[in-house]
């Protein structure tokens, strides 16, 4: 079963997630309601100690076409910075 979260507001975000894109592109994805599968849990490799979830595939192809980029037809994670849990 999936869960459903939102994108937390950049300020949260890692330096990883920040990273890869101006502040006015990731501002577009806050607030974006996306589904992870919970069980799908691991810890992120460049940030040791972070949790990190698969997101589905409609989510992460929704999340590229509101930066304006063609989707990456791979599993993709997003780690917990990015994600408002309810943990």
């Amino acid at each position: 079963m999936n869960a459903k979260v939102r994108i937390a507001p950049v300020k949260k975000w890692c330096e990883h997630a920040r990273r890869n894109e101006p502040l006015d592109i990731c501002e577009k994805l806050v607030g974006m309601e996306i589904e992870i599968y919970p069980m799908e849990m691991t810890t992120d490799t460049r940030d040791p100690g972070a949790r990190c979830w698969r997101i589905t595939d409609e989510s992460r192809d929704r999340l590229f076409q509101a930066l304006d980029r063609i989707p990456i037809r791979i599993p993709w994670k997003l780690c917990e910075h990015m994600l408002e849990l309810g943990d």
